[in-house]
């Protein structure tokens, strides 16, 4: 290989491997599973900007990955569980909330499942009267797919 191509290979690389890991990253996890046999569910990059397009009045939020499951006792509802920047705090974050429909935005109401999520977001408790919480079925399995 001439000299010049060499030199050339880590300015492009480098942009290259940046943006394909930021693609991995936003996409969230798929193809594993939620430690109870469901299956997790890729949660397409659109779903996480709706989801942080209802920050609050405080600091805006960053998604950085997320992990979803389909809900086993509410039928058409996913649970979404993303890990988030805020700006003025160092660490990540992590919060849940809910779809209905699908993992398309705009599918269905956006809800919050957690106090993170009621923390940086606006997104209501409820869902068509049925109030959500921590305790619900796939909060705990979300939360796996993104650790995952």
């Amino acid at each position: 290989m001439p000299l010049g191509i060499i030199g050339l290979m880590p300015k492009f690389v480098t942009p290259v491997a940046v943006l394909a890991a930021v693609g991995l990253l936003l996409t969230g996890c798929s193809g594993g599973n939620a430690g109870d046999g469901r299956p997790c569910e890729t949660v397409p990059p659109e779903l996480l900007s709706a989801i942080a397009e209802g920050a609050n009045d405080g600091p805006a939020i960053t998604p950085v990955a997320a992990g979803a499951v389909k809900s086993a006792e509410r039928s058409d509802v996913y649970i979404v569980a993303m890990s988030f920047t805020v700006d003025g705090i160092e660490d990540a974050q992590v919060g849940t909330w809910g779809i209905g429909g699908s993992l398309t935005p705009g599918s269905g109401p956006l809800v919050a499942i957690d106090g993170f999520a009621a923390e940086f977001t606006v997104w209501p408790h409820q869902m068509n009267g049925e109030e959500f919480s921590v305790t619900e079925d796939g909060v705990d399995e979300a939360k796996a797919c993104l650790e995952g």
